[in-house]
């Protein structure tokens, strides 16, 4: 049996990952670890009697877990699953790994395997069902070629989002927290881009961030993709 510890108890965590471990059979939550008490304490009451930890160096230091789930602010998932491959721990990363895809996450890829553990991150959109089914049916040559893919995300209303996630040095905005899974899938379907065309966006001051982006990207034999 794995002995998973989960990091970050916030709504991802309580709505989503939780009730999905719960229905493994190989693997149970076994610690939780926040800083704010009132998210431990919620999601305690999911899991059967997990320890729990309002401290991530006591966390680590507990040696009581064989993987983590990071569900924290984006902005610290890099520092957090760096010390946790460090510790000898498997990784998964709740998008984003890091708002320096080229440089921070090649360092994960280059920890896990002098570590010799894993680390995943959850793009989790590409294994929903009518996602793989989309795969399934190209794969069969049922639709032809990709050439265009247009995207449209209506996100949750942003005023009501965390105040971290306005700070777009520390969130990266809503191209990271909102429309990344988009992208995911559009650079599966499409591969590399090769330019962007060309982009608008609308920032709100009175919010402090963007709440609006309208982009043409190129990619390579003349596909492209407009995403808003």
């Amino acid at each position: 049996m794995i002995r998973l510890g989960l990091v970050g108890c916030g709504r991802i965590a309580r709505e989503f990952h939780l009730p999905s471990i719960r229905g493994f059979t190989d693997a149970k939550v076994v610690a939780l670890c926040d800083n704010n008490p009132v998210s431990l304490q919620r999601a305690s009451s999911i899991v059967s009697s997990p320890k729990l930890f309002n401290s991530f160096d006591e966390f680590l230091e507990s040696k009581s877990v064989d993987a983590v789930d990071i569900c924290t602010p984006g902005f610290t998932h890099f520092d957090l699953a760096r010390r946790c491959l460090e510790s000898g721990l498997d990784v998964l990363v709740e998008k984003p790994v890091t708002l320096f895809p080229f440089a921070r996450a090649q360092e994960l890829g280059q920890l896990s395997k002098s570590y010799g553990r894993k680390n995943l991150r959850c793009q989790s959109l590409r294994f929903h069902r009518n996602v793989q089914l989309l795969f399934k049916t190209l794969e069969n040559g049922q639709l032809g070629q990709v050439m265009k893919v247009a995207c449209t995300y209506h996100g949750r209303n942003v005023h009501n989002e965390a105040s971290w996630l306005h700070d777009e040095e520390k969130s990266g905005g809503i191209i990271y927290e909102l429309a990344i899974h988009l992208i995911d899938l559009t650079a599966l379907l499409l591969g590399a881009p090769s330019s962007v065309v060309g982009t608008h966006s609308r920032y709100r001051p009175e919010i402090g961030c963007t709440t609006e982006i309208e982009s043409i990207i190129r990619f390579n034999d003349g596909k492209v993709e407009s995403l808003t």
